[in-house]
Order: C-alpha cells, then sequence, then structure tokens
C-alpha cells in the first residue's frame, strides 16, 4: 500500500480476467471522469469515456454491440442518470452502474428500484469498480437465455 491508497497491483484477489470488458463512463465533472476511468483501466476494463448523456446515447448508437455496461454519474446538466439509465435500458438492454455524491438512501434506492444495476457514492474507490464485470456477466446470461 503506498500513500493509503489500494492499488489492484497491490491485491490483486480477482480470479476472473476482465480484459475484454468494454466499460462506457458518463460523467460531466472532468476530473470525476478521469479518475473513474483510471480506476477501470488500472482493473485491465477497456474504457471509452463521454462528457455527457447525449454524447453517450450517440455513441452507443455508433456502438451499441461493443459495450458490456455503463457507469454513469446521477446528476447532469442536459439529462440526468435517471433518465440516461431508462433510455439505455429500452434502447440498449446494458447494466448501468450509478455513481453520485448523494448518499441519501431514497436516491439509491430510486436508482434501483428504476433498474439501475448497482449504485456507488463518490468519492469512488479502486474496489469499488473492481467486480463490476459481474453485471456484464449477469446481462449476458440473460440474453443467452432469451
Amino acid at each position: 500500500m503506498e500513500n493509503g491508497i489500494n492499488t489492484p497491483y497491490q491485491q490483486s484477489h480477482n480470479p476472473i480476467s476482465v480484459i475484454g470488458v468494454n466499460v462506457l463512463v458518463v460523467d460531466d465533472d472532468l476530473v470525476c471522469l478521469s479518475i473513474v476511468a483510471a480506476i477501470l483501466r488500472a482493473w485491465k476494463y477497456q474504457v471509452v469515456t463521454v462528457k455527457n448523456p447525449l454524447d453517450a446515447l450517440a455513441t452507443l448508437q455508433l456502438g451499441h454491440n461493443f459495450f458490456h455496461l455503463i457507469v454513469t454519474d446521477v446528476h447532469m446538466p442536459e439529462m440526468n442518470g435517471f433518465k440516461f439509465q431508462k433510455r439505455v435500458q429500452e434502447e440498449f438492454h446494458l447494466p448501468v452502474v450509478m455513481i453520485s455524491a448523494d448518499d441519501a438512501k431514497r436516491s439509491m434506492l430510486r436508482d434501483l428500484d428504476s433498474g439501475a444495476t448497482f449504485y456507488i457514492v463518490k468519492p469512488v474507490k479502486y474496489n469499488d469498480l473492481e467486480n463490476i464485470w459481474k453485471y456484464a456477466a449477469e446481462k449476458d446470461k440473460s440474453v443467452d437465455n432469451h
């Protein structure tokens, strides 16, 4: 452990490789966007970043079969994460992990009840994102069963 931060290289106990799991990250805060992308890349995820939901929807339309899951902020100016997540589920049927500084239980439950796959409270830590590949795997299983 260096400077009080656990990195995946210091405590890698993930037995399954995430190489090949493509994640779209959406956040209007460029610092947070960069941090989340860096953490995901450290865990060996393939990452594409966009800074607003409208660009994210356009990116998904161009490469809808490329992505396995989405990590998005909840509070964004052009379209909030709740509406974005709903569009993603209706149009692309992808799992959506919500991130927010809002740690109110009712906000978390609202997002999860609306179909969000998981909810992470900011600040995002390394271990928060380690196993999000499981949501992509669950999505693949549900597609195979239909």
